[in-house]
């Protein structure tokens, strides 16, 4: 970062103009971090008579920051865990497991392909469309059309070990996934979570990636050492990266009162006064001076980072007459 502590030396107050909701005071924001698990595959062969693929799919997805507190379903998670607990009833070889397109992105699908005697596909078969009903049962209101299928796959020689596939399983179905914990400053918001968000285990290799989020850095490492236990007893290589650094709610801010009480004053209706679950540049001020007072705004703007990126217009004067007014109270 170019900005240095000299820099922000007497600096009392400090407004991050790079929000996108005219109406929303953002006052925190969440650090975020890459957990990647690896292990070489131990290949064994397989026996089975033949092979099928599970798929889950129809799932909600989204944004593992913006929509995680939303109790969608992961698809990678719930996939394993109905391999996990398909294994006690039903002996199958796992050939793979893929799933996940981007490690900030709740995996709306995954897959799985295992080698099965002939004599035991129709119990597989049951137990999978029990697994459906339940799931939508379960999740009715949230998730309102999830599919899981069994489908003929051509089979594989090839296998992972009994004991490393079920480690794979293990290690993603007692991963922290979704929810961590809530903000006890700002209701409703959350506080930490993870996403697995990304998993290739086959033959050629095995990798699962998450994505933790907090805006407590306490938080996010109890996160990463609830991962590293957990790779140490499934057998997994672990690599943790901090991407991105948490900006903490602060409780004494000024201008968390002020810049409402101007809105609601200009515009006649209350501001929402909220946290991003996700990164902001407010977070890496914070780290060189914790006693600057900060906060961020900002006109309307939709699809944002995108090709299709609008800014409303309309939207650009409420938040300049807010700044204006905020700027000539300040002392």
């Amino acid at each position: 970062m170019a900005v240095e502590a000299g820099d922000l030396k007497d600096v009392k107050y400090l407004l991050n103009i790079d929000s996108e909701v005219s109406d929303t005071l953002t006052v925190s924001s969440a650090g975020g971090s890459s957990v990647v698990a690896t292990a070489d595959p131990i290949v064994v062969t397989s026996e089975k008579d033949s092979a099928v693929k599970i798929e889950i799919a129809g799932l909600m997805g989204g944004h593992s920051g913006q929509t995680i507190g939303e109790g969608r379903v992961n698809g990678i998670t719930e996939l394993c865990r109905l391999l996990k607990d398909m294994k006690e009833k039903t002996d199958f070889d796992i050939v793979s497991i893929t799933g996940g397109q981007a490690d900030n992105a709740i995996p709306d699908k995954a897959a799985a392909i295992i080698n099965i005697a002939d004599s035991d596909k129709k119990a597989a078969g049951d137990f999978v469309r029990a697994r459906e009903k339940e799931i939508n049962d379960k999740y009715a209101g949230v998730e309102n059309d999830v599919k899981i299928t069994v489908s003929e796959n051509e089979k594989s020689d090839k296998a992972l070990a009994g004991e490393q596939a079920d480690n794979i399983l293990i290690y993603v179905t007692e991963s922290i996934d979704g929810v961590y914990s809530m903000s006890e400053e700002v209701e409703g918001l959350v506080e930490s979570s993870s996403n697995t968000g990304h998993i290739k285990a086959d033959a050629d290799g095995i990798e699962i990636r998450q994505m933790p989020r907090s805006s407590s850095d306490e938080k996010l490492e109890e996160i990463h050492e609830h991962q590293k236990e957990l790779a140490l007893k499934t057998g997994l290589d672990i690599t943790v990266t901090v991407d991105t650094k948490a900006w903490p709610v602060n409780p004494d801010s000024v201008l968390a009162v002020q810049i409402p009480e101007i809105y609601k004053k200009q515009n006649g209706k209350e501001m929402t006064v909220t946290g991003l679950h996700a990164g902001l540049e407010c977070a890496e001020f914070y780290r060189i001076d914790d006693s600057i007072d900060m906060v961020s705004i900002g006109p309307d703007i939709d699809e944002v980072h995108s090709p299709n990126e609008v800014v409303h217009l309309d939207s650009i004067p409420v938040t300049w007459n807010v700044l204006k007014e905020l700027l000539t109270s300040l002392k």
